[in-house]
């Protein structure tokens, strides 16, 4: 059956608004890790301080800006959160409707969308309160704007590319690190084109350079920091091996995950021996693109420390997927290219109900539901995982939430100041708190409870308690010579 374009774009539009709608099921939930926790409490800050709170720490401001900006104005609910990663997301099937389908027809324009919506931690990012979605869309967006640069020199192309590599490079600094490939490319296409290209170019490039001086400073600044102490492990062989499988895990499965790549690998196998069309060069580049910023971000880590982590590559993933799906659309066999759409789709139902599941698990609702029931305002929970610490601290803002045995950095304890949250160097320190004692233990922590018995306390076992990423076993506290409460 042939469509007609009127029918396409019907088709392409409801694709849209089915992904959407099922994107917007996952923002209900109420899991959210340390990193979330971070960013929810940063953005209760002035604008002034979220930027400098934000040079303090490792990443740059733009996200949490936006943040800032629209629960600002819709309200600061873990649903209003969960939407704002949500935009990118619908911004990027907008483009693959409309630039993606211009430039290289229906088909890849319908792989694109499914890729989006489908293909490993997509799903996950769409979510995250956190800048992952919206530096995936600015790379995106920049690189689908170069080609346009490159079919069409005019200023809105030029200005378009530089705004949003500008807003890439203030998301995340690999970010930047793949838009800088974008600008090496274009700069290639300049040299092979004519001066009057190349001026263009340069105008570009130091308006861009410009732009971003004001940061660079505190670039530098963190770069210092993050020299002299990090949390990202060393770099090995299977920490390379991760990065494979974090880019196409199926639901967790080895096997599908493997045929996964396989397919990839075929696409790129079809890449490599066909004759090559402009479009194919641009291909060429999203996917370059994709892996010199993990080669930049190994680099750094070898020559400075570990700086590069797998959640850094969804900022690129959007390119490495616009790739596969104009890649995929030379598929002349019509059996191979039904059967890799099936394949897709496949996918995409596996990932979406595997997250939707991992979203929705019921522990946050136990947890709290719990937690309610038993917390008077006033009392103390003595945690043994800083990143326990700063959730409870969202979930349960009227206790006291003490961190033991491990520093709270200047930085957290500056962004958190809105919070009751402290560190309990000796437990001696809890003998003039007002309120109850409890203890949030990690499970690899818990030898907690011998240091209480020795300090005169006795831990009574209240239940284990899960969510998001954390196990907990929480315990009440009590002295020898107090009631224990009912």
């Amino acid at each position: 059956m042939v469509l007609s374009k009127k029918q396409k774009t019907v088709f392409l539009a409801g694709l849209c608004i089915l992904e959407s709608l099922l994107m917007l099921t996952l923002i209900f939930h109420k899991n959210i890790f340390m990193d979330e926790a971070f960013t929810i409490s940063l953005s209760g800050h002035s604008y002034p301080d979220v930027i400098a709170l934000t040079a303090a720490d490792v990443h740059p401001p733009v996200y949490y800006l936006i943040l800032k900006f629209l629960t600002g104005i819709f309200g600061t609910s873990l649903i209003v959160m969960h939407l704002v990663s949500v935009l990118p997301f619908l911004f990027q099937m907008i483009l693959g409707c409309t630039l993606v389908r211009k430039r290289f027809g229906d088909r890849t324009s319908f792989l694109f969308l499914l890729c989006l919506f489908g293909m490993p931690k997509m799903l996950y990012y769409s979510t995250d309160i956190r800048m992952y979605s919206w530096a995936m869309f600015f790379v995106t967006a920049a690189a689908l704007f170069s080609y346009e640069i490159i079919l069409n020199g005019k200023f809105r192309n030029w200005l378009y590319f530089t705004v949003f590599s500008l807003l890439a490079a203030y998301t995340h600094y690999f970010a930047c690190a793949a838009v800088a490939f974008l600008y090496f490319y274009l700069l290639i296409h300049a040299f092979r084109q004519n001066k009057q290209v190349l001026k263009k170019w340069m105008l570009c490039a130091v308006f861009t350079v410009l732009a971003y001086l004001p940061w660079l400073g505190v670039v530098l600044r963190q770069i210092s920091q993050v020299t002299e102490k990090y949390w990202i492990p060393p770099i090995t062989f299977s920490t390379l091996v991760t990065y494979i499988e974090y880019t196409f895990a199926v639901k967790r499965s080895h096997l599908l995950s493997l045929f996964l790549l396989l397919v990839f690998l075929a696409v790129f196998w079809l890449f490599i021996f066909r004759k090559k069309e402009r479009e194919d060069w641009f291909a060429a580049a999203c996917f370059s693109t994709s892996v010199g910023m993990v080669l930049v971000g190994l680099a750094a880590s070898f020559l400075i420390r570990p700086v590069f982590y797998q959640r850094y590559m969804v900022s690129s993933y959007g390119c490495m997927w616009l790739f596969f799906a104009i890649e995929a659309r030379n598929i002349r066999q019509p059996w191979i290219s039904r059967l890799l759409t099936v394949w897709l789709i496949f996918c995409s139902a596996l990932n979406f109900i595997d997250i939707l599941k991992l979203r929705y698990q019921s522990g946050a609702e136990q947890m709290e539901s719990y937690m309610e029931s038993v917390f008077e305002p006033g009392d103390v929970i003595v945690h043994t995982h800083n990143g326990v610490q700063k959730c409870f601290a969202y979930y349960f803002p009227e206790e006291q939430h003490e961190l033991y045995g491990s520093e709270i950095t200047d930085v957290y304890q500056k962004v958190y100041q809105n919070y009751r949250i402290g560190e309990l160097n000796a437990l001696s320190q809890l003998d003039h708190a007002d309120g109850r004692i409890w203890i949030a233990a990690d499970p690899a922590h818990e030898t907690v409870l011998e240091d209480f018995r020795a300090a005169g306390y006795q831990p009574e076992y209240r239940g284990t308690f899960t969510f998001d990423e954390y196990e907990i076993l929480f315990y009440y506290a009590a002295k020898p010579y107090h009631t224990a409460e009912n």
